[in-house]
């Protein structure tokens, strides 16, 4: 799942994983594997501390997102047996919504982001297109 926010991204590894009568903890730790990011790596100190019996609330107040955090959260409950089935479902369609919300704040934002080397770079050299021949001209008068 190249390309999907990791949020996203382990949820969606976890409700699979249920509907498929596999171990939550298994789908865990393959997303750990298989993802190279800060979000795995904070999974990754969060499961260990479930598994050592430890509390997990260092790992959640280091994490900004909110979806994120209330993601592990659900998930520890599921580690503890109770059915978070239903519950995965209904934050999936928050995620995606919040992926769109965020595309679409990133998709406003470009073409600002887009006219920054237009006008340093392009607008120069445009520029110098329409003036070269008059200072072209000029300098061969002053000589």
């Amino acid at each position: 799942m190249e390309g999907l926010n990791p949020c996203l991204n382990l949820l969606l590894r976890c409700r699979r994983s249920i509907e498929q009568g596999r171990p939550l903890s298994l789908a865990i730790k393959g997303f750990i594997q298989n993802e190279a990011d800060p979000f795995s790596l904070q999974v990754l100190k969060w499961i260990s501390l479930i598994e050592q019996g430890q509390t997990t609330e260092s790992v959640l107040n280091q994490i900004q997102s909110t979806y994120r955090r209330q993601l592990l959260e659900i998930l520890e409950r599921g580690l503890k047996r109770e059915p978070v089935g239903s519950v995965l479902i209904l934050m999936e369609s928050e995620i995606q919504e919040a992926c769109e919300e965020e595309i679409q704040k990133k998709l406003t934002d470009l073409p600002y982001q887009v006219m920054i080397p237009l006008l340093f770079f392009q607008f120069p050299a445009f520029l110098l297109l329409l003036l070269g021949p008059f200072l072209f001209q000029l300098v061969e008068n002053m000589n």
